[in-house]
């Protein structure tokens, strides 16, 4: 946004900010590279009804196969592994990560239309944060809590589609 502002629209944030609250930061810590690869998809859907339980509160057994099938892969041998790269886990080795100021970052988005999807439930994104971006910001932005939804809204909620769709429609380029 700030070397080539051409380049970029309207900004869709989802449940992320400048700064990630410390309770958000732990439960991520907790887990991220520890997993070995599962024997299979019900395996692979219980650890992540296990980390996520809390996020999504009224997720069933079908639920969190699908959640399963986004979140993992399946290897050549059967097996099921988290598909993120698992260098996301070397910013968790030895100490606690500090956190780098992201805020000059968040000042680059000029006066660019901002929507800000937010989880009710949410630990990675705090409401003091969220009310700070929506405060230095320059342009337009709209924040919409996603009711029921911790870390981070699968996008498929009512009120997001009621969010995203007429931001989209107001601040896209024609």
């Amino acid at each position: 946004a700030a070397v080539a502002p051409q380049r970029v629209g309207p900004v869709v944030l989802n449940d992320v900010g400048p700064e990630i609250a410390a309770k958000g930061l732990a439960r991520i810590a907790s887990y991220v590279g520890r997993s070995q690869p599962l024997a299979a998809w019900d395996a692979a859907a219980d650890a992540c009804a296990a980390v996520n339980c809390d996020a999504f509160p009224d997720f069933g057994s079908a639920d969190w196969l699908a959640f399963a099938h986004r979140t993992f892969r399946e290897l050549p041998d059967g097996r099921v592994a988290f598909a993120y790269d698992p260098a996301i886990a070397d910013a968790f080795v030895g100490a606690p990560p500090v956190q780098p100021d992201l805020w000059p970052l968040w000042g680059m988005m000029g006066t660019r239309p901002v929507l800000l999807l937010r989880g009710s439930l949410t630990d990675v994104l705090d409401a003091a944060t969220a009310q700070r971006m929506e405060i230095s910001h320059r342009g337009p932005i709209v924040w919409q809590d996603i009711r029921g939804r911790g870390h981070a809204p699968l996008l498929d909620e009512p009120e997001a589609l009621a969010a995203i769709a007429p931001f989209l429609a107001e601040h896209w380029p024609a």
